[in-house]
């Protein structure tokens, strides 16, 4: 979605600006009506759209290994500005703006608190290597609430992402054998939620998730954007790795916040409500070599 917003801002830079530059007169009482603002804001009312890919695929140039999804079907449903999903009693549409932090450092804000963003997706084959190893459907992924905060530093992006999400289903169907009933494996994960966190409800029982009420947003660094934590980043960096002389990304991702799921099921094993609460990862690094 950012991605699409993009390229909305782009079309809107290449309009003909002959009559929007134009330099017009104002009355006093016209003046006075103007206030000064900074940024964008935008909402989105009923967006819809259907896609269909016959496949997606990645391939590794060096061992020709290969992983394809196959038949792929996405739906997506999106309103913002004219729904309160963080439950704040606002309805605030997308908010692009630009400023400096309490440390003086400029970055780049996206905020999204009321984002009702839905999509499902269906896949009929995931093919590794020539292999196939089984189907994925995902129902009603749902980030409801999101803020991305970036800014740059000498050769990579310092950045801060929060969202509030809930994911209806996930269901990975393997070992599909026609005798069997039913007629496959599956990983399946009922009702998944990422928030801060869930016990601000005093009758919260983490085992029954009914009683489930989630609060705030989960968190992947700080950039500290309003004076009220410290600058720890998350960081996104590309360079050569100096052992191997190998390009590299490498990914820092510290985080806090509260995942809960309210059923997992591995083939014929069912291990019921998950809860993970006060998630606070001060240090991890994810380095990715091709």
């Amino acid at each position: 979605m950012i991605i699409q917003l993009i390229c909305i801002l782009i079309f809107l830079s290449t309009i003909p600006t002959t009559a929007l530059s134009r330099l017009i007169e104002l009355s006093n009482s016209q003046m006075e009506n103007i206030v000064a603002q900074a940024g964008i804001t935008i909402g989105i009312s009923n967006y819809k759209t259907y896609r269909y890919f016959k496949y997606i695929g990645y391939e590794d140039t060096d061992t020709n290994g290969t992983i394809f999804l196959k038949d792929i079907e996405l739906m997506e449903t999106l309103n913002t500005g004219n729904v309160d999903t963080n439950g704040d009693n606002l309805q605030s549409g997308v908010i692009i703006d630009v400023f400096q932090n309490p440390d003086s450092i400029p970055m780049v804000s996206y905020i999204a608190d009321d984002f009702d963003h839905k999509f499902s997706l269906h896949t009929a084959d995931i093919d590794f290597c020539n292999t196939s190893i089984g189907s994925l459907d995902i129902d009603e992924f749902h980030p409801y609430s999101e803020r991305y905060y970036a800014t740059g530093h000498s050769d990579g992006v310092d950045f801060q992402y929060n969202l509030g999400l809930e994911m209806t289903n996930l269901d990975y169907k393997y070992q599909n054998n026609p005798a069997n009933t039913p007629p496959y494996k599956s990983l399946h994960i009922d009702k998944l939620y990422l928030v801060n966190s869930f016990t601000d409800n005093p009758n919260d029982d983490p085992t029954d998730p009914s009683t489930w009420i989630g609060k705030g947003q989960f968190q992947f660094g700080d950039l500290n954007p309003y004076g009220s934590s410290n600058y720890t980043p998350a960081t996104f960096d590309v360079g050569v790795d100096p052992d191997t002389n190998l390009a590299q990304m490498v990914i820092s991702l510290p985080m806090k916040g509260s995942i809960r799921i309210s059923d997992l099921r591995v083939g014929d094993n069912d291990f019921g409500p998950i809860a993970i609460d006060g998630i606070n990862v001060h240090h991890m690094v994810i380095r990715l070599i091709p």
